[in-house]
């Protein structure tokens, strides 16, 4: 009899452990600030094969809760990350298949989001603030450091400048996403509108695509939602 199977997908991003375990894998598939919970239904403990090309292996699932958080993830050990080539807080969709239990991966670097645009006469005009945490940082996969350079392009209208990552215990001030007004200008951008946004992991490129829908302007936060993440169970 011919097994019926669907294929469930959702975004991740990958966390790699600094530990040797090459037997379990953790996946908090219900985070807050999450677009989506869809694999949330397999049972903890769960025997599933990762499966990345020719490259397969079986482990054990471990479903950690979690609502804390901005994006759903992916955690596992250092030889099991170099063994499917999966990069430390790169985002990926991860897409399993109910019939065989298998995981199967692939990198999804590029995220769309919708911020606020706020600015600051104060503010050097060569930096662009941007909340960490919970905010449009985490929402939108920017794993950069403060101090590092991001580009933010708006049409043919771009602007190289030093990120400066704001942290906060609220959830409001972390949606944060502040420019000199002379950036403002420069860009091609109005000070209190909410754009459209997407973020490219592997150019590091923030592009603006016009006004966001007043449906998709402001995410929800979770209810008594605060810190800036979360521990997956396992720890080592």
């Amino acid at each position: 009899m011919r097994r019926t199977h669907r294929i469930v997908s959702t975004g991740v991003d990958v966390y790699v452990f600094n530990d040797e375990n090459m037997e379990e894998v953790d996946l908090a598939a219900e985070c807050g600030g999450a677009p989506d919970y869809n694999l949330s239904f397999i049972p903890d403990g769960t025997m599933v094969t990762l499966k990345r090309g020719s490259i397969t292996r079986t482990v054990k699932l471990n479903q950690s809760v979690a609502s804390e958080c901005i994006y759903n993830m992916f955690g596992l050990s250092r030889p099991l990350a170099r063994l499917f080539n999966l990069k430390d807080r790169a985002r990926y969709t991860l897409y399993y298949n109910t019939a065989t239990k298998t995981f199967t991966f692939r990198r999804k670097p590029i995220t769309f989001y919708a911020v606020k645009i706020t600015a600051n006469s104060k503010q050097p005009a060569g930096r662009v603030d941007i909340g960490n945490g919970l905010g449009y940082s985490g929402a939108l996969g920017i794993t950069l450091k403060s101090g590092s350079s991001i580009r933010l392009k708006n049409g043919a209208a771009a602007e190289k400048l030093t990120l400066r990552k704001i942290n906060s215990e609220e959830f409001e001030n972390t949606e944060i996403f502040r420019l000199n007004p002379s950036a403002i200008r420069k860009l091609g951008l109005v000070a209190g509108t909410t754009y459209r946004v997407s973020y490219n992991q592997l150019t590091q490129t923030l592009a603006f695509h016009g006004k966001a829908p007043a449906a998709t302007r402001r995410r929800p936060a979770a209810p008594g939602r605060t810190g800036h993440g979360f521990k997956f169970r396992r720890t080592k």
